[in-house]
C-alpha cells in the first residue's frame, strides 16, 4: 500500500479542488503520515471532517476513488513522470489547472443569459407598448419644439427638457439640462411623428438592456476574491438580481411613461461608465483607452439626466475597495499596525488609484463649472407651488419631508404598493413637527444605515464586507443630488 509519486502528486492537486467544491470531508486515520497532515492543513478552516478509525482502506484504492469519482482523463490519473529523476514541482501546478478546468466545464452555465435577461424585462414591460400620452409626456413631445424638424438641430443644447429657454428671465424652466434624451425624442419625432408606439418601444428597449447590464455590474460584485474560480455560484446570484431588476414594479413610471426615456437613458450609460472603470482599473496599473471611453460614458449619461454624475463617487468605491481594499487599510489603521498600512499606501500609484482620481476629478468639476455657468445651477427656477411643495419650504420642514421620502423609496423597494406616476400636488404631506410619527420611520431607516455600514465595515473576519458596501453605495450615492 506504499504510494507512488504519481499518485501522491494527483492525490495532493485533488485535495485543492476538494478544498473548494467538498462540504464533508472523510479521511482515513490509516492513511501515509504526510498525508494525513497535509489534509488536516487543507480541510479544518472549512470542511468538517470525520475520522475512520476501523477499517481502514488502503491508500492506493482512496486515491483511484477519489480521481475516477470525477471522472478525469487518464493522462491526469497517470501522469507521466520520469523514473529517473524525482518528480518536477511544476508537474503538480499544470494537473491543478487540469482539474480546475474540468470543474468550470462541470459548473460552467451554458444558458444565453445575454438573450434570457433582456427577454424577461422586454415582455414583463411591452404592456405598456400601445399607450398614449399621459401627464408630462404632453409637454415633452407634444408641445416641444425641439424635436420637431423645423427647428435648429442646436436648439436642443440651449433650452431644458421641455424646450424652454434656460435663462430667460421671467419663462418656466426646471433647468433639467438633458440634451441627449430631447435628442433622441427628436429621431423618433422624425420617424413617426407622435404615434406613441415607438416611443414606448425605444423605452422598453433600452430598460431590456439595462437589466443586462445590471448583470454585468453583478457578476463584478460576485466575483470579488472568487478564489475558486467555480462560476456557478456568481452566475446564479448575478442573474437573480438582474432578473429583480428587470421586473421590479418601481421601474414602471420610468419605462412605461414616455418622459421616463431620462432615467433609461443614463441609466444605460451610467452602467457602461462603471464597467469599462472597472476595465481601466487594473490595481497599479491603468488602461487609459477604457478610462478614456468611461469618461465619455459619463459626459452622455450626464446629458441624459443630471443624476449620472453620481457614477463617479462609485467608480471611486470600486477603486478603493476592491483594488485596494481600503477597508482593510481602516482597520489596520484603528488597530496601530502601521506597517501594514504603509504598504497598502504605497501602492497608490500616480499611474493607479491617484491618477484615475484625478481624471475623475477633473471631469466632475468641468459638468459642474457647465452647470453653474451655463445652466445657472438650482438658482432662478420658476415653477408653482403645487409643482413641488418641498422646494418652497424651508429649515426643518424641508429636510424632515426630505429624509421621510428615503423612507418611501426604501419601503416601495421591498413593498411596492400605491405607486405613482406623480408625486406633486402634496402626494407627500409636510412633516412639520418632530412629534410627527413619520419621523420615528426616518429615524429607524437612517440608524438601521448608519450600524449596519459600521458592522460591516469594522466586523472581524467579514467575508463579504467590500461586495456590501459596494453594493450599498449604488443604492447610497444616487441619493445625495
Amino acid at each position: 500500500d506504499k504510494v507512488t509519486p504519481e499518485e501522491y502528486q494527483a492525490l495532493l492537486c485533488k485535495l485543492h479542488y476538494l478544498e473548494r467544491s467538498t462540504k464533508h470531508l472523510t479521511i482515513d486515520e490509516g492513511l501515509d503520515e504526510d498525508i494525513h497532515s497535509h489534509l488536516q492543513h487543507l480541510a479544518p478552516q472549512a470542511i468538517p471532517i470525520t475520522h475512520i478509525t476501523s477499517n481502514p482502506k488502503p491508500i492506493a484504492p482512496t486515491i483511484q476513488s477519489i480521481v475516477e469519482r470525477e471522472n478525469i482523463d487518464e493522462s491526469f490519473k497517470n501522469p507521466t513522470i520520469s523514473p529517473s529523476r524525482p518528480s518536477q514541482p511544476s508537474q503538480p501546478t499544470q494537473d491543478y489547472k487540469q482539474i480546475i478546468h474540468y470543474s468550470k466545464l462541470k459548473e460552467g452555465i451554458s444558458i444565453p443569459w445575454v438573450l434570457i435577461i433582456p427577454l424577461v424585462a422586454f415582455l414583463v414591460f411591452s404592456n405598456g407598448l400601445y399607450g398614449g400620452i399621459v401627464y408630462d409626456d404632453a409637454v415633452a413631445i407634444e408641445k416641444n419644439g425641439d424635436i420637431r424638424p423645423e427647428s435648429s438641430w442646436l436648439d436642443m443644447w440651449k433650452n431644458d427638457y421641455w424646450g424652454n429657454p434656460i435663462n430667460t428671465p421671467g419663462v418656466w424652466t426646471c433647468k433639467s439640462y438633458r440634451p441627449f434624451t430631447v435628442l433622441s425624442f427628436r429621431i423618433n419625432y422624425i420617424l413617426h411623428s407622435t404615434s406613441t408606439f415607438g416611443y414606448h418601444l425605444i423605452n422598453v428597449v433600452f430598460h431590456s438592456i439595462d437589466s443586462f447590464l445590471v448583470f454585468l455590474i453583478a457578476r463584478v460584485v460576485f466575483d470579488y476574491k472568487n478564489e475558486d474560480k467555480s462560476k456557478f455560484k456568481t452566475e446564479i446570484l448575478s442573474v437573480v438580481t438582474a432578473l429583480i431588476f428587470s421586473v421590479h414594479p418601481i421601474h414602471t413610471d420610468a419605462v412605461d411613461s414616455i418622459v421616463g426615456r431620462a432615467e433609461v437613458l443614463y441609466t444605460c450609460f451610467f452602467c457602461l461608465c462603471f464597467l469599462t472603470y472597472v476595465k481601466a482599473s487594473q490595481g497599479l496599473r491603468t488602461d487609459w483607452i477604457y478610462l478614456l471611453i468611461s469618461c465619455a460614458c459619463f459626459v452622455a449619461s450626464c446629458l441624459c439626466k443630471e443624476m449620472g454624475i453620481m457614477v463617479l463617487p462609485i467608480n471611486c468605491a470600486y477603486d478603493l475597495l476592491f483594488n485596494y481594499d481600503f477597508v482593510d487599510i481602516l482597520n489596520n489603521l484603528l488597530r496601530g499596525r502601521l506597517t501594514l498600512v504603509k504598504n497598502k499606501v504605497t501602492q497608490l500609484k500616480w499611474g493607479g488609484f491617484f491618477g484615475r482620481t484625478l481624471v475623475l476629478f477633473i471631469i466632475g468639476a468641468a459638468y459642474m463649472v457647465h452647470r453653474i455657468l451655463f445652466v445657472g445651477g438650482l438658482a432662478g427656477i420658476t415653477m408653482q407651488y403645487h409643482h413641488n411643495p418641498i422646494a418652497f419650504a424651508s429649515g426643518w420642514d424641508k429636510w424632515r419631508t426630505v429624509m421621510y421620502t428615503h423612507w418611501i423609496y426604501v419601503r416601495l423597494l421591498f413593498y411596492p404598493t400605491y405607486l405613482s406616476a406623480d408625486y406633486s400636488m402634496d402626494c407627500v404631506p409636510m412633516i412639520k413637527s418632530w412629534l410627527d410619527i413619520r419621523n420615528l420611520l426616518t429615524l429607524s431607516l437612517y440608524a438601521s444605515v448608519v450600524c449596519g455600514v459600521l458592522f460591516v465595515t469594522f466586523k472581524k473576519d467579514s467575508t463579504y464586507k467590500n461586495q456590501l458596501l459596494l453594493s450599498f453605495s449604488f443604492y447610497l450615492f444616487p441619493f445625495i443630488p
